[in-house]
């Protein structure tokens, strides 16, 4: 019964997370594949390309699927149990990518030979825009369940 309600608190039902989670994902996984496949990708060739080989699939689904989880309990459940606008939202939604992946970008920064300050400069924005986005988009449908 405890973790029951540490993972989901009694004011939002179950399946009204599950559609906003769903919707986060699909969101995060169409508007991050594009933006990998056409920028980040050549971008991470040209300065490490020594770095880039196969995608390991299963750390990007433990990744993908952890990460919305994370967002979802740290900015957006938070948001409409307080009732939190949509700015609060798009703000912490931004603030838990910052500190998230500038940590990533930075430390990469300072051992990586080849990491330029341009990777760190667009993957940081391009992380800032899309969490953000993606947490409004999960708010937004609790929003309209509700």
């Amino acid at each position: 019964m405890i973790l029951r309600y540490f993972l989901l608190p009694p004011m939002i039902p179950f399946f009204h997370v599950l559609a906003a989670y769903i919707g986060g994902l699909a969101t995060f996984l169409v508007l991050d594949g594009i933006m990998i496949s056409q920028v980040i990708l050549p971008l991470f060739r040209k300065h490490v390309g020594y770095l880039v080989g196969d995608m390991d699939i299963a750390a990007a689904v433990i990744f993908y699927l952890a990460y919305i989880l994370i967002g979802y309990f740290l900015v957006v459940a938070p948001a409409v149990a307080s009732h939190a606008d949509w700015g609060v939202v798009a703000r912490n939604g931004a603030l838990f990518w910052l500190g998230a992946y500038m940590t990533y970008e930075l430390t990469s920064k300072s051992f990586v030979k080849g990491w330029s300050y341009q990777m760190v400069l667009v993957d940081t924005i391009w992380g800032t825009i899309l969490t953000m986005t993606v947490c409004l988009v999960m708010w937004q449908i609790l929003v309209w369940i509700k």
